[in-house]
């Protein structure tokens, strides 16, 4: 009996509480305003709300966001990982055309001058490499490993260096000549015969003479002829078909 008369004790309590919000409420409405109560309640409901906001967004996102094209920065990032791939590729399928020995090595460092400067890579004697092995990128010939090599580094002199002499021949015609590194980035052909057969744009490659350089890779093109009508001997100026300084790794082979 007693539970009985406290419950409905509490009915009574809560009709009276929920009449007087609501008379609270209207007379707060005639003055334009909003109760007390009610800005309290908002209040406490807001974070929730704000929460299931936020997770509705996070379950469902914009659609406008999801079919946003790939930025530019990402773009130019995605270009740049093809374009290295590519490069490896190539310089793997060029390793695997070679005889047995033949390594790939990354350049760790260079000297100042991009063209004539020494190139460091990092491989030594401790994987194979030995002095005199030739640089080749699968456009054509860096240069030779010079000195003796450490054993995990070793250094390559470039075909530009004034101390570069290599054994080459004018591929259209078979014309043996000897290209030598120049300062100015470049290198050039030497003596050559007044009657020599050659034009710019003539590729050279490696004639094979000697014991360092295999024949036939290509080594640059030339791009300026001079005739020297004391001697009567032509010189010619060849650009190098590889960039020096954008080289980043190189294959190492070795004649047979």
């Amino acid at each position: 009996m007693a539970r009985r008369r406290g419950t409905v004790a509490l009915i009574l309590a809560l009709a009276g509480l929920i009449a007087g919000l609501g008379w609270w409420q209207a007379r707060a409405r005639e003055h334009g305003a909003t109760a007390p109560f009610v800005l309290l309640l908002r209040e406490f409901l807001s974070p929730s709300v704000r929460t299931a906001g936020g997770l509705r967004n996070t379950l469902a996102p914009d659609p406008a966001y999801t079919t946003e094209p790939m930025s530019e920065v990402n773009l130019s990032r995605l270009r740049a990982l093809e374009e290295e791939n590519r490069r490896l590729r190539a310089l793997l399928t060029l390793r695997d055309a070679q005889p047995t020995g033949a390594l790939v090595a990354e350049v760790i460092a260079r000297q100042r001058d991009p063209w004539q400067g020494n190139l460091t890579i990092d491989k030594g004697t401790k994987d194979g490499v030995a002095a005199d092995m030739v640089a080749i990128t699968p456009d054509g010939v860096v240069g030779r490993v010079v000195e003796q090599p450490n054993a995990h580094t070793a250094v390559i002199m470039p075909l530009t260096d004034t101390a570069s002499h290599i054994g080459a021949l004018l591929e259209r015609t078979k014309t043996p000549c000897m290209l030598h590194g120049d300062r100015d980035g470049r290198c050039k052909l030497d003596h050559l015969p007044g009657t020599a057969d050659l034009q710019v744009g003539d590729q050279v490659v490696t004639s094979g003479l000697g014991s360092v350089f295999p024949r036939g890779i290509p080594l640059g093109r030339v791009t300026e002829i001079t005739r020297d009508p004391a001697i009567s001997a032509r010189t010619a100026a060849v650009q190098p078909v590889v960039d020096l300084s954008r080289v980043e790794m190189v294959v190492l082979i070795r004649k047979k």
